[in-house]
Formats: structure tokens, C-alpha cells, sequence
């Protein structure tokens, strides 16, 4: 059980609270702010920088949404994407402040899958070079593992087994909302992954897999530091395997 020594604002007395029963964890003015689902707010002086690589704290479902505050996804009903704030669970309506935390731009897309916000996926096809004879095909990019940036060219890894390619940029994918709603995010500077065919992730390495027993020459893709977390909890939350 992890507990955390603060300070009581009904008294000022100190006291120790379990984490589990947080909400969130907000720093405010360098004093960090733990926002208690029985509604009442606990200060510590401590710094966000010392959560950061919390083993526990992701244990509990506590993620870092933007650079001031770590969330418990359990705890996320809703959130306006326009304003990127998030709003309370109804097991927390005592909660007087229900628009709680901010979600910084990067982490939109992973907290929207998390959260099974998607709206019904939509299909949506490219005009891709067929490798065999050159041929110019359609492809639905839903039935594709992982779109990938390979010495400027996009290749399109179809779950059939076939490489596709298209002179194309990466970066015309990056505010793509229709291939978010297929549930295709990047994971890293030089791909996008669709997370429906995800079956194993090895969080160390950083490497997600498409098939469950992995070996080291199986098909996988590289995810960045700073979305393993994200993603980690997205797969967990889906019950997916890990």
C-alpha cells in the first residue's frame, strides 16, 4: 500500500493518505496538490519531477497528461478535445471541481483509445504500388499492422503479409483525426501503428509486436519514450496481454 505524508487543509495537521484513493496528482505554485476522491485537497512540498519515473504510480493507473499533472485514467469520463480538459468518473461526483486536468496535444490520441471514445471506424483507402508487378492497387488502411516512413517513402505493412508503398510524406498523416478514429496513432518520428492488431509489447525495449508469441525476427515497431506509458495503459485498459 502506498501512502504519501501531506498536509490536512481542514487543519494543517499532517497525514498520510493512500495513493490508490487519488485522483489526481497536480503541481501548483512548486507545491504539489493531491486531489482526493472524497473531494478534499492535500498539499506536499514535493516536485512532479520525483513521480515521474513512478513504477507504482502507473501500477495505480496514474498517467502524466501534460507537464503539470499526473491523472488516474480510471477516473476520466469524458473530455472536451477542443479545450483538452477532462472531466470526472461519477464515482468521484463529490469532487467539487469536475474539469480537473489539462491533456497536453500529444497525448490526445492515446487518452481518446484509452478511453473507447472513437467513434465507429470509417473505411478509408490508399493508392498504393502493389511490389510484385507495380501495379497501382486500393487498400483499405484498416487492415494495415503499420505505416512506416522508409528512406522517404511511406510503406503500408498490410496484415496479409505485403508491403505496399506510395511516394508520400509522414507528415501528411500527423493531424489525420480519420486515422485516429481507426484507431492508427504514431508511436514514433517514423511510424503509425494500428493498436487493434497490437498482441504483444515489450515495454523495455520499446517494441510492439503483432503477433503473440514474438520472436525477435517477427514484425514489430519501434514506440518513443515518451508514449510507452500511454500505451502501456491504453493495452492494459483493453485487456489486452502484455
Amino acid at each position: 500500500m502506498l501512502q504519501a505524508l501531506v498536509s490536512d487543509p481542514a487543519d494543517g495537521q499532517l497525514v498520510n493518505i493512500k495513493i490508490n484513493d487519488i485522483i489526481f496528482i497536480e503541481s501548483v505554485n512548486r507545491i504539489i496538490t493531491y486531489h482526493h476522491k472524497n473531494g478534499k485537497v492535500y498539499k506536499a512540498p514535493q516536485r512532479l519531477e520525483d513521480f515521474e519515473k513512478s513504477i507504482i504510480l502507473k501500477y495505480m493507473k496514474l498517467f502524466r497528461l501534460d507537464h503539470r499533472n499526473f491523472v488516474k485514467i480510471s477516473a476520466i469520463k469524458n473530455y472536451n478535445k477542443n479545450d483538452g480538459i477532462v472531466y470526472l468518473n461519477n464515482d468521484y461526483k463529490n469532487t467539487n471541481n469536475k474539469t480537473f486536468a489539462h491533456v497536453a496535444e500529444k497525448n490526445s490520441a492515446f487518452l481518446d483509445l484509452s478511453l473507447g471514445l472513437v467513434e465507429e471506424s470509417r473505411e478509408m483507402f490508399a493508392l498504393v504500388i502493389k511490389e510484385e508487378d507495380k501495379d497501382l492497387i486500393n487498400i483499405n488502411i484498416d487492415d494495415c499492422l503499420k505505416i512506416e516512413s522508409v528512406n522517404r517513402i511511406i510503406t503500408y505493412h498490410h496484415r496479409n503479409g505485403c508491403i505496399y508503398s506510395t511516394p508520400q510524406k509522414m507528415r501528411d498523416f500527423s493531424t489525420s483525426h480519420a486515422l485516429k478514429e481507426l484507431g492508427i496513432v504514431r508511436l514514433d518520428h517514423r511510424n503509425l501503428v494500428n493498436l487493434n492488431y497490437i498482441r504483444s509489447y515489450d515495454v523495455q525495449e520499446g517494441l510492439v509486436y503483432f503477433e503473440k508469441d514474438a520472436k525477435p525476427c517477427s514484425k514489430n515497431a519501434h514506440v518513443a519514450a515518451k508514449n510507452r506509458s500511454f500505451l502501456k495503459a491504453h493495452l492494459e485498459l483493453n485487456n489486452e496481454k502484455l
